[in-house]
């Protein structure tokens, strides 16, 4: 046989450096576009803090609240300082700044306040010897809501918090779990009350400093009457406070964004602080970037401070109503939906979040050109303060444009439901992620939903646009399950499953599953598998693969990838090691 020589010609060769150029190319474009400039000089450094203010929210302040402060043996607690908000967003919430009142407390420690209805209420109570007492309750029109703040034995914890070199470091926060928080004086003092129960753990974070933790604080004679010393000394990380040009005091909100290599897309999640109206991103050293909806800016490595510019963009209003009338409570979300490269350093995922006024009005401002999807949450006085979904299909948004959606209804949509069951042993799958995606009609963009099924199998998506929709197992997304979603309808009986299976069809036998193993639950007379010497009973301890133990190759997740095998592959050459009940072990090949 006469051997084949290749010669790389001239034309060849310029073939394979243009390629290599061309390739080189589109790297070098990547990275131009993954590395955002830095931010506009003539934004001018960030403001303080903005001031939160009270709204004078047009409201009915007609419903009653009885409020009883106690201490943890019975007794009254008059001498408590009490303080009542209006919660926007349920007990967690921070943004509880549309109404508050102070009431004072009677000799019985009690008092009744006026509070607006249909809304949520967190209480506070705070007593120098105990540490704050809150609680959350539902106001209603036509009930009169009852407030028992008990407040527990405390220990106090005092000292200071400086830097690494020993600097006071001021306004840092010191805090026990999520109710019990200080601020820090000029000179790095601080003093707060902990729960003398609970794990009596401290910790300080200050800008620009790695937080510390001190655990298992105790008070014992020898603290004296001063309560437990706790002194801080951080270190230092690379932390910027990051605003938002265009959105109401700068401010970027709940909007989520991350701190990443000035090359990559993803990266550390930032916090929003709703109290002080900022948000901060813990970076890495060096240079970095800040992304999020839909911008993204660079830093330089000493830089502690970024301005995402939300000048010109679009926004989305609209109106969320039940039954006519603004519901309790409800938040906003809008995603836009990726559409293509330049995608990527917007860090894939670009959301908004808003709350409704007392009207139920909402506005999503700040938005990026492209598609967006609302997303809706409300509480309702039918709900019992649970949170309604409602989806709306994606809409256009282009810059300097606003774009009304009208009135929303909730509850509204329709509604699937099903359970997620395995293709090999049919049983439910626990926990099992599950997508749904509704077909874009014309030119409008899928919208894709997304859900985790319960330890059962059960799944359920509330308030989708109707349409023709596709479910599926989001590791398994080519065993599709496609249906119609109607306006007030749930669609249930879907079943999702993970594989088809074909193995076990093929040669007349089932699977089940008894203490995560799999086991042969039947086999069908006559079948190959039963012309193989497969008997119920047997447990299925390896796959082998055109001779290739997988099993064994695989190690740990050796069981896993026999599921796989005989739930996914059709083709020849799969052999069962199975298990009988004395111990033993054979090879049963399987036939198609």
């Amino acid at each position: 046989m006469k051997r084949l020589r290749v010669r790389i010609g001239p034309f060849l060769l310029g073939v394979l450096l243009l390629g290599g150029l061309l390739c080189a190319g589109l790297v070098g474009v990547l990275l131009a576009v993954l590395r955002p400039e830095p931010a506009d000089p003539s934004l001018v450094r960030a403001p303080s803090a903005p001031e939160r203010t009270v709204r004078n929210v047009a409201t009915d302040l007609a419903c009653s609240v009885v409020i009883e402060v106690v201490h943890a043996s019975g007794e009254p607690a008059p001498e408590a300082v009490v303080r009542a908000t209006r919660a926007e967003g349920g007990p967690s919430n921070r943004l509880a700044d549309a109404w508050a009142a102070t009431p004072a407390l009677g000799p019985d420690a009690r008092a009744l306040l006026a509070a607006p209805c249909g809304s949520g209420l967190n209480v506070t109570a705070e007593l120098p010897g105990s540490p704050q007492a809150r609680a959350f309750e539902w106001v209603r029109e036509g009930e009169v809501a009852t407030l028992t703040l008990t407040l527990q034995p405390g220990i106090r914890v005092h000292g200071t918090v400086t830097s690494s070199d020993g600097t006071p470091l001021a306004e840092a926060e010191v805090s026990s779990g999520w109710r019990q928080a200080a601020t820090t004086d000029g000179d790095g003092a601080y003093s707060l009350w902990i729960d003398a129960d609970g794990d009596r753990s401290v910790q300080a974070s200050a800008f620009g400093h790695h937080p510390e933790t001190r655990s298992h604080l105790s008070a014992s004679e020898a603290d004296g009457p001063e309560g437990v010393r706790a002194d801080f000394a951080l270190s230092a990380r690379h932390d910027v406070r990051v605003w938002c040009a265009g959105l109401p005091d700068d401010a970027c909100g709940e909007m989520p964004m991350q701190c990443t290599g000035p090359w990559s897309p993803v990266g550390q999640t930032c916090e929003s602080d709703d109290d002080r109206g900022e948000t901060i991103c813990h970076c890495a050293e060096g240079e970095v970037a800040v992304r999020g909806g839909g911008r993204a800016v660079r830093v330089a490595a000493d830089g502690e401070e970024a301005w995402l510019d939300f000048r010109d963009t679009g926004r989305i209003v609209g109106r969320v109503l039940h039954e006519g009338e603004a519901p309790l409570y409800c938040s906003v979300m809008g995603a836009r939906v990726p559409a293509a490269l330049e995608d990527l350093p917007r860090g894939l995922v670009a959301l908004r979040r808003t709350h409704c006024d007392a009207d139920g009005r909402f506005v999503l401002d700040g938005l990026v050109a492209g598609d967006w999807e609302v997303h809706v949450e409300a509480a309702t006085p039918t709900n019992d303060g649970a949170r309604t979904p409602r989806t709306l299909i994606p809409r256009r948004v282009k810059l300097r444009e606003e774009v009304d959606v009208g009135d929303i209804l909730v509850p509204g949509g329709g509604g699937l439901e099903g359970r997620v069951v395995d293709g090999v042993t049919g049983a439910p799958v626990s926990q099992a992620p599950v997508i749904a995606m509704r077909e874009g009609v014309g030119g409008e963009r899928v919208t894709m939903m997304g859900s985790d099924a319960e330890h059962d199998g059960t799944f359920a998506f509330e308030g989708l646009p109707p349409g023709t929709w596709t479910v599926a197992h989001m590791l398994s997304p080519h065993e599709r399950v496609t249906t119609s979603v109607r306006e007030g309808v749930v669609t249930r009986g879907i079943e999702v499953v993970t594989s088809d299976a074909t193995a076990l069809d093929e040669n007349g036998f089932a699977l089940t599953e008894e203490d995560g193993a799999l086991v042969v639950s039947d086999v069908t007379p006559e079948s190959p598998a039963d012309d193989a010497g497969l008997e119920p009973g047997e447990a299925v301890t390896g796959v082998l693969l055109g001779g290739f133990d997988v099993t064994s190759a695989m190690g740990e997740h050796g069981m896993d990838a026999a599921r796989a095998i005989l739930g996914h592959w059709d083709g020849p050459g799969v052999t069962l090691v199975v298990r009988a009940a004395d111990g033993s072990e054979e090879k049963v090949p399987l036939e198609w």
